[in-house]
């Protein structure tokens, strides 16, 4: 699209800057929307390009035209000068909110700032809010910001408490729980990755939380999952919540809200990555007109970076675009974190800094830490312990020694008791129950064992897991999970099982039987797509080994037309490569890269050797053109009833003469028989058995 300028009141169309040289959007998600032009000078309207107008030009893809206000115009160099405008959005920072209270959903809130700057400058901003698919209900309470950073710049905004992700269509504001889609768009080296430069940092991104509540009093425990959109091995964050209930007693509920909303909140899956990526735009290829929405990528969008060489494999968002308005094509794609305010001014918030302690001890040896920091909380309560009454029961002739919170048993309610038949601890007094303890046949009764090393000879549990959530065995079912195994020798027998693999899009299956291929849109909703697969078939009473291409599926908007044989390629263009295509087959068609041989090395004592046969019907009858050899050194075309067991025509074709300078045709037919041969003396004619005729 050609840029057009307005004038200050981004309404009047001045002129088309059609000689502008260079015009690029570059958007951040939740963050810089600005426009950078390169402009000749002397050209039309050049000199009409002043701060204060605006320019709308098209943003993205998929975007209407948006307004971008011009903030700054440079000296020119070289017989050009650079405008810089931003998104009309940017007004919203000169908008004061001395105060704002709202209560509600995200759009109430964002209607509440703007309310609130319409009061402050005393007539309506032009801006509205769209309807949010936040459902989350909320308040904010802000005082002495702009509109926009009220709606997210600063701690308390709109975006720090709602959450989500923003997009601003000129003068309308919308929220969205999550702006963009993972549409299984694969960015790889070898299909349409032209640069990778890959900074990824997963050593703070986990699948899931394991948060427990552990005192005097209380032991609790809680696990939450999040959806692993980024793609990562298990792996579990334990933190401690103690102390996040301030005065109130942690119930097991409250804690299963705590850990789903530190989840949530922190987005413990994203991965912290520098991702920048440049690639061919499939979407805009006529090659891939037919499955152009596949490969749409657009700001805030889920994908996949491939490749291969660099080890390379991973989900990641779309966080940066950079956009080519003229050419109407990105440039430039970041993928990674994002940060979460729009104010290019304000540093970023990272509300995991409370928890540095936590994720420190996460990222290193986190069974290591778990037991060092066990042996740290018991030598702090045990060293410092103050208080306490230890009394010998009974007085005379005692039988066991009890540590007390009061100094009477029958009172007490915090007590250890140790006797012949063991070592307890109770919370609920001096009759138990002792739901700590070491008894005197050899069990250890405890909630948790923290230890170094075990060594057992038979272990007996419901669930053997790791810490970090590598490894999980439930030791009743038999279910194993794990993010890495690596059998050296061995079985490995399935008996009613099922075997898959998943990865990058693309799935296997052995579950059946036999082998099935998918290409997998959604792995999650179970959206597949077979595409090839391998199995035993029954032609009559005789089975066969049976290749399969399986009919497209019409969602693709794509043909699966059959089979081609060659070398590997990660995405073949529409055109035959015969330097790496050696052979296609199709439903009706087969194509070959230089011959087909066949009856190789055949020994033929006697008869034909057929190696072509191609059928038609004629009426009723099942008719042939066969081409083969004999064994007498004759080349074979002829025409057989398969129906009547005949061969209406034949002609064989041969060498003759002295050392094989000639060559007859002979042509055999139901009843009757002739050939035509040359020789050294000319072209001969011959009838049946008579005398051969010099034509020439």
């Amino acid at each position: 699209m050609t840029p057009i300028l307005l004038k200050a009141d981004a309404k009047t169309k001045i002129g088309w800057l059609s000689e502008c040289t260079a015009c690029e959007v570059t958007e951040e998600r939740n963050g810089v929307y600005e426009l950078e032009l390169v402009y000749p000078i002397g050209a039309t309207h050049a000199n009409d390009i002043v701060t204060d107008c605006y320019i709308k030009a098209k943003p993205n893809q998929t975007s209407a035209n948006q307004l971008f206000h011009i903030y700054k115009v440079s000296k020119p160099i070289n017989g050009e000068f650079t405008v810089y405008a931003e998104h009309v959005s940017y007004i919203l920072s000169g908008y004061p909110v001395p105060t704002v209270s709202a209560s509600g959903n995200a759009q109430v809130a964002i209607n509440a700032i703007l309310t609130a700057a319409k009061n402050q400058i005393g007539k309506a901003t032009g801006f509205t809010a769209a309807t949010t698919d936040i459902s989350l209900s909320s308040s904010i309470n802000l005082s002495n910001v702009s509109a926009r950073a009220a709606l997210g710049g600063v701690e308390g905004s709109v975006l720090y408490t709602y959450g989500g992700e923003y997009e601003f269509d000129n003068y309308t504001i919308k929220l969205h729980k999550s702006r963009g889609k993972d549409n299984g768009v694969r960015i790889a080296y070898g299909k349409n990755m032209t640069e990778l430069k890959c900074d990824v940092d997963m050593s703070a991104s986990y699948t899931g939380i394991f948060g427990y509540v552990k005192t005097d009093d209380i032991s609790l425990t809680s696990s939450y999952n999040v959806t692993n959109t980024s793609g990562i091995s298990t792996r579990i964050l334990v933190r401690d919540f103690s102390s996040d209930f301030g005065g109130n007693a942690p119930t097991q509920s409250s804690l299963d809200a705590a850990v789903k909303k530190y989840a949530e909140d922190n987005d413990i899956n994203s991965i912290k990555a520098s991702v920048t990526v440049s690639f061919v735009n499939l979407a805009q290829s006529p090659e891939y007109a037919n499955i152009a929405p596949l490969e749409t990528v657009n700001l805030c969008d889920t994908v996949t970076v491939y490749h291969k060489e660099l080890g390379v494999n991973i989900k990641a968002k779309v966080i940066k675009t950079v956009y080519d308005t003229i050419a109407e094509k990105y440039t430039k794609i970041e993928l990674g974190s994002a940060r979460t305010d729009m104010s290019r001014i304000i540093s970023q918030t990272v509300k995991e800094a409370t928890d540095a302690k936590n994720i420190a001890i996460s990222s290193k040896s986190e069974v290591t830490a778990a037991y060092q920091e066990a042996i740290a909380n018991a030598t702090a309560a045990i060293t410092g312990n103050s208080g306490g009454y230890i009394r010998l029961n009974p007085s005379e002739n005692p039988q066991e020694l009890l540590i007390m919170n009061t100094a009477d048993a029958s009172t007490a309610t915090k007590i250890w008791r140790w006797n012949l038949s063991g070592l307890g601890y109770s919370s609920t007094g001096y009759n138990g129950a002792y739901k700590t303890a070491i008894t005197q046949d050899g069990h250890i009764v405890a909630d948790f064992i923290d230890t170094g090393t075990l060594t057992a000879n038979i272990i007996k549990a419901g669930i053997m897991q790791s810490v970090n959530g590598q490894f999980s065995f439930n030791l009743e079912s038999g279910h194993i999970e794990a993010s890495d195994i690596n059998i050296t020798g061995g079985d490995i027998n399935l008996d009613g099982g099922q075997l898959s693999i998943e990865n990058s899009g693309f799935k296997t299956d052995l579950s059946s039987g036999y082998l099935q291929m998918y290409y997998t849109t959604n792995m999650q909703s179970g959206a597949n797509y077979e595409y090839f697969d391998i199995n035993n078939t029954m032609i009559g009473t005789k089975f066969y080994a049976t290749l399969a291409a399986l009919k497209p599926a019409a969602a693709l908007g794509v043909t699966s037309n059959g089979f081609r044989f060659g070398e590997k390629a990660e995405n073949a263009t529409l055109v035959n490569h015969w330097n790496t295509d050696y052979a296609v087959i199709e439903k009706d068609t087969a194509r070959f890269r230089t011959k087909v041989e066949v009856n190789e090395s055949k020994s033929v004592t006697s008869g034909d050797a057929i190696g072509f046969i191609c059928h038609a019907p004629f009426g009723a009858k099942d008719i042939s053109v066969e081409l083969g050899a004999k064994s007498n050194a004759h080349g074979v075309l002829q025409l057989g009833n398969n129906t009547d067991g005949t061969t209406p025509a034949r002609m064989e074709f041969y060498s003759i003469g002295t050392g094989g300078a000639g060559m007859a045709l002979e042509l055999i037919g139901s009843s009757v028989s002739g050939r035509i041969f040359v020789d050294t003396g000319g072209i001969y004619a011959q009838f049946g058995g008579g005398t051969a005729v010099k034509l020439a």
